[in-house]
């Protein structure tokens, strides 16, 4: 079988069956190819999604303050998914909009401790499809969010590392004064899928 006859077959349609909480599995996964947020995987190009002019209308009103340009972030709103609102994108800054991060929120007033139950739960379910995954993180555990100089703004993360990147299931409270400064952003949950190449570049090159 060809690579993309089995990303056909093992690909698993977690957008809709994760945040429903009642997970029924007929493959398990074990690349981050297989996994899909509403419909989209890591390595798909963008433009099978969104048209380009709709797509650079989003990249104009998504800030950034990366120090590279090997990728390109665009925010998508979600109004016709059942699961969450928005969809945070990152592609390759050329002709391709290959997805290399993407993840789906749900925008919520949170609390840390309502927001944490979800997330346990997706996590718990996870483990279903990606038993041969490496756990890391801790839902419970709160980490400070350094740009916030309150220290008030919060994040907890549990990931999945599997063959080609990981799977992080964050929960993310932001203080009331980090808000003020940055209105457009919201407490949220999200599930975010990173391939190896993009997780590297964060690490190494996104911010120098």
């Amino acid at each position: 079988m060809c690579r993309s006859e089995k990303v056909f077959v093992m690909r698993v349609f977690l957008s809709v069956l994760i945040l429903i909480f009642s997970l029924q599995f007929w493959a398990k996964a074990d690349d981050i190819r297989d996994f899909e947020i509403e419909g989209m995987s890591i390595g798909d190009s963008l433009l099978n999604y969104f048209n380009k002019e709709h797509i650079k209308k989003r990249i104009s009103i998504t800030k950034s303050n990366y120090d590279s340009d090997k990728y390109v972030r665009a925010y998508f709103n979600l109004n016709n998914s059942k699961n969450y609102d928005v969809a945070n994108i990152h592609f390759t800054n050329d002709t391709k909009y290959k997805i290399e991060s993407l993840s789906g929120a749900i925008m919520n007033d949170f609390t840390f401790e309502n927001c944490s139950k979800k997330q346990i739960q997706i996590f718990e379910d996870l483990k279903e499809l990606f038993a041969n995954g490496i756990v890391e993180g801790d839902p419970k555990k709160k980490i400070i969010f350094k740009r916030d100089n309150t220290k008030k703004s919060v994040y907890s993360s549990v990931k999945y590392k599997i063959e080609g990147g990981y799977i992080d299931v964050r929960c993310t409270i932001f203080s009331k004064e980090f808000q003020k400064i940055y209105p457009s952003v919201g407490s949220s949950l999200q599930v975010i899928a990173h391939s190896e190449e993009f997780i590297d570049w964060l690490r190494n090159e996104a911010y120098k």
